[in-house]
């Protein structure tokens, strides 16, 4: 059940707001602005393959009273969007178009998520995240996450899944279907009492154990729904402050010259009724 006070509303990312600190240790990033809502970065050709080591933009995230998000006993639910507005598009066929910002097959990413040690950046060891990224296809972007799930000291491993939308065809843009540049995903962070067995992982600390994510068209048609077995271990660093990022970069060498990434990100975390019930209530619902 959500506990109403604590239920924040979306929150449209404005990374040249001034509000966001910057972790960006190969300066990927250069040229940042933001236009009737629309983020733009440019981003050279260094490769960033774990997402959070490209150009990271982070801010604290707080309940709507002003608190910081304490995960210790009341639950977490984040839920993200990531769109590419601007990105170019190819069919199978051979047509293509759009803008190009990014360009299609240009090794570009947008990945956002939550992390609990900033500055541990570019290796937070409690992260999780998802978004859009380009390889080399031109007819289809992948869906990108990133986690660290590694329990090795003294930080684990950032690991990264890829998975490929849909490969645009002539029917799909007949459809107004020219591109998958759209992702929405959520996750929980809970409690957990399962033992840990690595010199990182605290046991019975908090963990998100699944993602779910929704993929959509250039026209907010929606695509599928999967769930992705994230497993990602919470309150390795703290349990008392949580961080909304989003990160731009290269996520595959090769690259020949810079590409500018147009991006419009939103959030929303909520903070959930506790895991233990006060007094009086029951706990299953009425």
């Amino acid at each position: 059940m959500r506990s109403g006070p604590f239920e924040n509303d979306w929150v449209r990312i404005n990374v040249a707001d001034g509000t966001w600190a910057v972790s960006d240790p190969d300066s990927t990033g250069s040229s940042i602005s933001n236009s009737n809502g629309i983020n733009s970065i440019t981003v050279d050709t260094t490769s960033n393959t774990k997402y959070v080591d490209g150009c990271v933009h982070y801010k604290e995230l707080l309940t709507p009273t002003g608190q910081p998000f304490d995960f210790s006993d009341k639950p977490v639910e984040f839920e993200g969007y990531v769109h590419l507005p601007n990105t170019g598009w190819a069919d199978t066929g051979g047509a293509s178009g759009g803008v190009g910002n990014p360009a299609t097959g240009s090794r570009t990413y947008c990945v956002m998520g939550v992390c609990t040690d900033p500055e541990n950046l570019p290796l937070p060891k409690d992260v999780l995240g998802c978004g859009l990224e380009w390889q080399t296809s031109t007819t289809r972007l992948y869906r990108s996450i990133c986690r660290n799930t590694s329990n090795s000291a003294p930080a684990g491993t950032i690991n990264t899944d890829k998975a490929g939308l849909d490969n645009i065809a002539a029917s799909d843009v007949s459809a107004g279907h020219k591109a998958c540049n759209r992702i929405q995903f959520r996750f929980q962070i809970l409690k957990s009492e399962q033992l840990a067995g690595g010199t990182l992982d605290p046991a019975g600390g908090p963990r998100s154990y699944y993602l779910v994510w929704t993929d959509r068209y250039d026209n907010g048609d929606m695509r599928s729904v999967y769930n992705y077995a994230a497993g990602q271990r919470w309150g390795r660093e703290r349990t008392s402050k949580l961080y909304v990022w989003v990160a731009v970069g290269r996520g595959s060498t090769g690259a020949g010259s810079a590409a500018q990434i147009d991006f419009d990100c939103y959030y929303k975390a909520t903070l959930l009724e506790g895991g233990n019930n006060p007094s009086g209530k029951t706990a299953l619902p009425s």
